[in-house]
């Protein structure tokens, strides 16, 4: 097993960005990790790489062989692949037009009164 830093990185507080993941992002923007699972992925760190990568259609969150694919953690749901890599496009394009108008203009510019009067209020509330 190589000598890479192991993802999840640990932290002391969850709002804090981990030191081990910005120290990684000053010096490389893209490094390869291990996950606890031991397989080596990419992480991203960088805005304008995952920018970037994210409008590439090469990549996307199914595999074409979801048994080889690299697993993020044991857990069946969220670990590894998701979807099919054949409906991957078409699926995304239907959930994007289903949560569109929840991130409309009007709905945005009532954001940041409406996120900061439920982030004091402990998150207990709906921001409504």
């Amino acid at each position: 097993m190589s000598d890479l830093p192991v993802i999840p990185f640990q932290r002391s507080d969850l709002l804090e960005v981990p030191p081990a993941y910005r120290e990684l992002r000053i010096k490389e923007g893209i490094a390869k990790v291990r996950t606890r699972m031991g397989d080596e992925v990419w992480l991203v760190s960088r805005h304008e790489d995952a920018r970037t990568l994210f409008n590439d259609s090469r990549l996307g969150r199914s595999h074409p062989e979801p048994d080889k694919a690299a697993r993020l953690s044991g857990s069946a749901l969220l670990g590894g692949p998701q979807g099919d890599i054949a409906t991957e496009k078409a699926e995304h394009d239907r959930m994007r037009k289903l949560f569109m108008p929840s991130f409309s203009a009007r709905r945005m510019k009532r954001s940041p009164s409406t996120w900061a009067r439920w982030s004091t209020s402990g998150w207990t509330t709906s921001p409504s």
